[in-house]
């Protein structure tokens, strides 16, 4: 019901969304401009108050986590030197110790020996989606010092340092990168976007954007434009980074309904797909110029030019727009696009 309240009312905040030259200033993130929706501007809330943990889950133990904080130096000693260090960042509402959070976890441990998870759900509640929206920064340049102090304290390289983010958390994990980078002038290997979200964010200054990280990559699985976000879209449509993935047409899913008021099985199909992909589907993509001239076998880039969605998109030597059929069933691996498609809800959205 949440998401779909959000879906009613999004297209006349995007409409009524303008620029406030309000700023708030914290110590150690600096200074933040506010957002304004409806005639109210939005600031990003104090620290404190979103009061985010990042807690750190080891493959010898991944139940049971301990937490770590940039304010708290004493407490990177829980964190392995020299090691490899990934970050999951969660969306709106849903918060990291959920079900889907935690599978991905279990499938980063055949990876990674540690997990952080970055929990801001004080930030990321219901009352108010513009609100989690520029919460977002204040998270990132969090997650991004934190970051800082592993890189100096506990001799992590940079080219170490992944950060996996779904919906706004995309966007927190943009934020970290920018942060990281423009203020001390290193930059993480890699962020992937697990269908970042759109509305109100996508492509404005709080956006993940190519540079962010040494290589962006991203899965859109339920995005649309300003003009149809409000009919449930929650995803950003246009390209997040130097790979993007579109399985399926990137709106709509084939294992998810249509035309109901659940519109968050498309949205989180890009987590599962992800999940996937670490073992079980190779997900291959195809470059191309559209779902359209996919489908139709037309694209202007040789069918060698390909990559594979998912943990090992970084394995491409190529950049650019990625199509691919997934299956209906779990674990949702890719169909061959020559082949008669399975499912009947395979659809063309830039005709619809």
């Amino acid at each position: 019901m949440i998401m779909f309240q959000l879906s009613i009312f999004i297209i006349v905040m995007v409409a009524l969304l303008t620029k406030s030259d309000e700023e708030v200033c914290y110590d150690i993130i600096d200074c933040f401009e506010g957002l304004t929706v409806f005639n109210k501007t939005y600031l990003p809330e104090p620290p404190e108050k979103i009061a985010t943990s990042f807690r750190v889950f080891t493959k010898p133990n991944p139940f049971r986590f301990k937490e770590i904080h940039y304010r708290n130096e004493s407490s990177l000693s829980l964190v392995k030197k020299s090691s490899p260090i990934v970050f999951i960042i969660h969306g709106w509402v849903i918060a990291s110790d959920s079900l889907m959070y935690i599978q991905l976890r279990h499938e980063l441990f055949n990876q990674y020996e540690t997990v952080v998870s970055v929990d801001w759900r004080n930030g990321a509640d219901a009352d108010s989606y513009p609100q989690s929206a520029v919460n977002t920064a204040i998270v990132g340049r969090e997650t991004g010092y934190l970051i800082k102090l592993l890189l100096d304290k506990r001799e992590i390289e940079p080219d170490q340092v992944y950060l996996i983010g779904f919906s706004l958390g995309a966007h927190v994990a943009g934020a970290a990168g920018r942060w990281l980078s423009n203020k001390y002038s290193s930059k993480v290997a890699r962020i992937t976007a697990l269908d970042g979200a759109g509305p109100l964010i996508g492509g404005t200054k709080y956006s993940l954007k190519i540079g962010d990280a040494a290589l962006v990559d991203a899965i859109h699985t339920n995005g649309g434009d300003i003009e149809n976000q409000f009919i449930g879209h929650l995803g950003y449509a246009s390209p997040l980074g130097d790979l993007d993935f579109f399985p399926n047409g990137g709106q709509d899913q084939p294992n998810c309904a249509k035309n109901t008021a659940d519109v968050t099985c498309n949205h989180h199909a890009a987590i599962y797909y992800y999940i996937s992909s670490i073992k079980t589907c190779s997900y291959v993509a195809t470059k191309c110029n559209s779902w359209s001239t996919y489908l139709q076998g037309n694209c202007s880039y040789p069918d060698t030019m390909t990559a594979r969605m998912g943990f090992y998109s970084f394995q491409s030597q190529y950049r650019g727009s990625f199509y691919l059929v997934t299956s209906e069933f779990s674990p949702y691996c890719e169909v061959n696009r020559k082949q008669k498609f399975p499912f009947s809800r395979l659809n063309d959205p830039e005709k619809n």
